[in-house]
């Protein structure tokens, strides 16, 4: 087995241990295994002499295949924190306008106590 297979295959896992922590959304571990990707397929690329091209285009095609997965799942997972974000400036804004009516009430009650 050529040295090349053997990375494409570990890369390969490591897309979909990549998966698994996008689920969990562990980022770092998602962060980790993206860095350990891009290594390995910089070794691929310099150790692609002697390797059959048909099969590195092959490999390279599926894991072109779950790049594209893991991106997708990224930004799906990216939508859900950027609407936890919204919902959260919303409830600081109604909670400001709470404290706001709020404290112009007890002005209200201290004005009227004096009058």
């Amino acid at each position: 087995m050529h040295a090349c297979a053997a990375l494409l295959e570990e890369m390969l896992s490591l897309a979909r241990l990549e998966e698994a922590a996008l689920n969990e959304e562990d980022l770092d571990k998602v962060a980790e295994l993206t860095e350990k990707r891009a290594a390995l397929l910089q070794e691929v690329w310099r150790q692609r002499e002697g390797y059959d091209e048909t099969s590195l285009l092959q490999s390279l095609l599926l894991l072109d295949e779950e790049q594209k997965k893991l991106q997708k799942q990224a930004e799906l997972l990216h939508e859900t924190y950027r609407e936890q974000q919204n919902n959260g400036r919303k409830q600081a804004k109604y909670f400001a306008a709470d404290r706001h009516v709020y404290t112009q009430s007890n002005k209200s009650l201290y004005f009227n106590k004096i009058s």
